[in-house]
């Protein structure tokens, strides 16, 4: 089940109706703050979580008593961020593939939890993406390929999510690399480039952040 998160980081109407347009969604959970927008585009969805401190109370009522749509309210004083609780949501759901927007922008710390929030997925092999205007964002282990006719943007960057990634192989791209060993506090996986048809990334051990991306 392809399943879409609305977030409340930075989301524009330009961005999300062309995306909207070419995507098709089974299932979709909006966020709090992520309901402003939700609601100014006439989206229809599925299931509405947080703690509303970012959103109109008048704007939330509207789709507080709906039966089409599951509502989950919780207090601003709590262990989860909203997108944490929407993302459990998702799985709980039975979600085969997550994109999450409005993930990024705005505050750093939210921005660096939402990769963090990836990983959840991630162990019970589920795809999540993070995906803004400029980046689609993932976590990635044992093997991957991106295609150079469908990846998002110019550039390939491997930054380390465990301490270190060991076994690392790319074939593929503009710097190629055999058995590599990527550690925190190395920038040797930024700005990578594919040149064949196809991208692979092999992985022995620990993970990967990949950012596909353009300027």
């Amino acid at each position: 089940m392809k399943t879409l998160i609305l977030t409340g980081g930075k989301l524009t109407d330009s961005f999300l109706l062309p995306f909207l347009e070419k995507e098709f969604f089974d299932y979709i959970i909006v966020v709090d703050g992520a309901l402003q927008i939700a609601h100014k585009i006439g989206l229809s969805f599925h299931a509405l979580v947080g703690d509303f401190d970012t959103v109109s109370t008048k704007i939330k009522e509207l789709y507080q008593g709906l039966d089409t749509i599951y509502f989950e309210q919780h207090s601003p004083r709590k262990n989860e961020t909203d997108t944490q609780l929407a993302l459990d949501i998702a799985l709980l759901k039975g979600a085969t593939h997550i994109t999450i927007l409005g993930g990024t922008g705005g505050r750093l710390d939210h921005f660096f939890g939402n990769i963090h929030v990836l990983k959840r997925a991630l162990d019970k092999d589920i795809s999540c993406v993070l995906i803004d205007e400029q980046n689609r964002i993932q976590l990635i282990k044992n093997s991957f390929t991106i295609s150079k006719e469908n990846q998002y943007g110019t550039y390939v960057s491997l930054i380390p999510f465990t301490e270190k990634v060991t076994g690392i192989t790319l074939t593929g791209f503009a710097y190629p690399l055999h058995n590599a060993t990527i550690s925190n506090g190395e920038t040797i996986g930024i700005s990578n480039e594919i040149e064949e048809e196809y991208g692979h990334i092999t992985i022995e051990e620990g993970i990967l952040i990949c950012i596909e991306s353009h300027d």
